[in-house]
């Protein structure tokens, strides 16, 4: 899961984390994540995620990297 992740950030030039996060903001379910950081830089990173649009192949990528198998 972790080279389908960074294959999003690498698009970008944006590291994992924020690719893990624009990859959440993308789910059909409308997840919202919420952020366990107070330092500023950490929640300025984040922020960047918003910018970021996850191309639907990479999301699937992503989906089944974590699953094990592909999709149906």
């Amino acid at each position: 899961m972790a080279t389908a992740l960074d294959a999003i950030g690498a698009e970008a030039g944006l590291p994992r984390e924020v690719a893990a996060l624009a990859w959440l903001r993308a789910h059909p379910a409308g997840i919202v994540p919420m952020l366990g950081t107070g330092r500023v830089e950490r929640v300025a990173a984040a922020a960047r995620a918003l910018d970021l649009t996850v191309p639907r192949p990479l999301w699937y990528a992503v989906l089944e990297a974590a699953r094990g198998a592909p999709m149906p």
